[in-house]
């Protein structure tokens, strides 16, 4: 059968399996991903961040700024999932969506 995979924490075995979740939801709408494994740690830097993720309105996100360029590292970012949607209704009726971005954390800021 083989040996199981080990990760050093927890942690690293959630990110690992979001990640790959995260992927495959591209892949299933037929959109381009180009994130790696590390530049989704990265942005999921640390435990603080990574408690914040959720599907409530105030919770934490990753979402690309620019629907029509692939899921890279310079077209994500995290915000809050309320922002993310109005960003979504925004860009859908062709309306500006720059301030849902304000304050987001994008990947040039993480270092």
């Amino acid at each position: 059968m083989g040996t199981p995979r080990t990760y050093v924490s927890d942690f690293d075995n959630e990110r690992r399996i979001a990640y790959v979740r995260a992927r495959a939801q591209v892949w299933f709408r037929n959109e381009e991903w180009e994130l790696t494994w590390e530049d989704f740690q990265a942005f999921w830097r640390t435990r603080k961040l990574w408690a914040q993720r959720g599907r409530h309105s105030t919770d934490l996100v990753l979402t690309r700024m620019d629907w029509d360029i692939s899921w890279n590292r310079d077209n994500c970012c995290i915000i809050t999932r309320e922002n993310s949607l109005k960003a979504n209704i925004a860009l859908r009726w062709n309306k500006p969506a720059d301030k849902f971005f304000e304050g987001a954390i994008r990947y040039e800021n993480l270092w």
